[in-house]
């Protein structure tokens, strides 16, 4: 038995559910981050920090979006246990006037909407985890989800 087996001894069994309809949203004609969007619903699946569907070069692929003139969300976030969002600083550090302050919206859309979506799309052993490290990157996943909304569905 190796150590998959052993650390997931259902993991089987759940993939060949979730791959169903993984599988039946992908097409030939999705973009990368569409493509990620369906694929990254087996993470929470796999619950586990070494084993994950993510970006291979996010840190570089972030550079390149913002050399081409893209954007970010601008704030480092906390994301709570009920999907609450709150501002801890602009993004990088700098201290922000908001901080502390609750999230409502984003782009128009329930925040705690936009928090389950990515959520669900997260990598981690425990619920915890995962919110800890959406928070933390929230910044680069939340235009995934922002921008590619029709692929989150």
């Amino acid at each position: 038995m190796c150590l998959i087996e052993r650390t997931h001894p259902a993991l089987e069994l759940e993939l060949d559910a979730a791959l169903g309809s993984v599988s039946s949203a992908l097409s030939s004609n999705l973009t990368r981050d569409e493509a990620w969007s369906v694929m990254a619903r087996l993470n929470p699946i796999f619950a586990d920090g070494h084993v994950m569907i993510g970006y291979a070069d996010w840190r570089g692929e972030a550079r390149a979006h913002l050399r081409s003139g893209g954007g970010f969300f601008p704030f480092e976030v906390a994301i709570h246990g009920d999907g609450t969002v709150r501002i801890l600083a602009w993004l990088g550090g700098q201290r922000s006037l908001l901080a502390g302050s609750r999230i409502e919206r984003i782009n128009g859309r329930d925040a705690k909407a936009v928090v389950a979506e990515l959520t669900e799309r997260m990598h981690g052993d425990t619920p915890q985890f995962r919110a800890r490290l959406l928070g933390q990157r929230f910044w680069f996943f939340c235009g995934k989800c922002t921008v590619h909304r029709q692929a989150l569905r």
